[in-house]
């Protein structure tokens, strides 16, 4: 049975053996509203419905540090987005949540009454994967980064307020690359890592030591080939957590982001747990005595929120798919 793959161009890579189908195409159209299973981490378009029969696979794209949908003060939102998630969780007949915190808040935050399996993200599988390190070797590669160089992996989410002259959301790195690269020296490679919210108004520091990998397709590569991730109110936060990497958290707008958009009281203890840092030198030397102190932070955020990522999550989805299109999906069950 083919399994087909969304992508938005035909420059976008899938894997060997998926079929591509380019967004917006009749093809796509039409295998939207024929295929038995669909599978998605985000809102199908508005237009979307269920054809009878059709089991949606709902995998969503990460712990939420930040809060998300129905959380969200009614200012950031709009009304049509609100709508729109509303209708859409309606179809799902499972969700994915990669630990108990997000098993319980997704569902409220999503607007969803069904089924939650607590299993890890399928994606995450990789990072797990006895040969995971080739993805990062590549990618080292690729860019040309020598085998014994440190690679700093910086990937901010966005930010609600901050917009350009066309009301889009707008870059709001802050990482001071030529700072870092003079405090680290020259054995530290910079990966810049843009939201793809911010992808097209990204300005990315013209640095030697600096590559822009927003439109790298697979972060899972660029986690594996880093040394270090440095991010903010991002859930990649849980998923880099797999790796029992170092991780530093760069958030000089902490409190005005709590007040504006606001966070969640469980997961937001990583700002006591992780090391922290309100401007390009402190993040530095939070880096450096983080080395100095071992794993046991991120360690400890791996333990928490991460344990179930045991490399088995995409079989556990597959194996509560229906054998047979016409599956009734109960709701209202919790599997841990």
């Amino acid at each position: 049975e083919p399994l087909y793959w969304s992508v938005a161009d035909r420059s976008v890579p899938v894997p060997d053996y998926a079929v591509p189908l380019l967004q917006g195409s009749a093809q796509w159209y039409r295998k939207l509203a024929s295929t038995r299973r669909l599978v998605n981490n985000n809102n199908f378009p508005w237009y979307f419905r269920k054809s009878p029969g059709q089991f949606y696979l709902q995998t969503w794209h990460g712990t939420p540090l930040k809060k998300i949908g129905l959380d969200v003060p009614q200012r950031v939102l709009s009304l049509s987005y609100r709508d729109l998630m509303a209708r859409e969780a309606k179809w799902w007949d499972l969700l994915l949540a990669q630990n108990d915190f997000a098993a319980g808040v997704l569902p409220t935050a999503l607007g969803y009454k069904g089924e939650v399996l607590t299993a890890g993200y399928p994606r995450n599988d990789a990072l797990l994967h006895p040969q995971a390190a080739d993805g990062g070797n590549r990618v080292r590669a690729l860019l040309a980064i020598p085998a014994d160089q440190k690679v700093l992996l910086y990937a901010p989410t966005w930010r609600d307020s901050v917009r350009d002259g066309a009301g889009r959301s707008d870059w709001n790195g802050f990482l001071d690359v030529a700072e870092a690269s003079r405090r680290l020296g020259p054995g530290w490679t910079f990966l810049i890592r843009g939201h793809h919210n911010v992808a097209g108004q990204r300005r990315i520091e013209n640095h030697p030591a600096a590559i822009d990998v927003t439109d790298y397709p697979d972060i899972n590569d660029l986690y594996l080939a880093s040394d270090v991730l440095v991010t903010d109110y991002s859930s990649a936060i849980f998923d880099y957590a797999v790796l029992r990497k170092p991780m530093v958290l760069l958030v000089p707008d902490l409190a005005e982001y709590r007040r504006s958009r606001g966070l969640y009281p469980e997961p937001s203890d990583v700002f006591r747990l992780l090391p922290t840092a309100s401007a390009t030198d402190e993040l530095i030397s939070a880096l450096t005595r983080s080395a100095a102190a071992g794993e046991p932070a991120w360690s400890r955020i791996a333990d928490r929120y991460a344990s179930a990522e045991q490399g088995t999550a995409a079989a556990a989805s597959v194996a509560l798919l229906p054998a047979s299109a016409h599956f009734q999906n109960p709701t209202g069950v919790q599997r841990g």
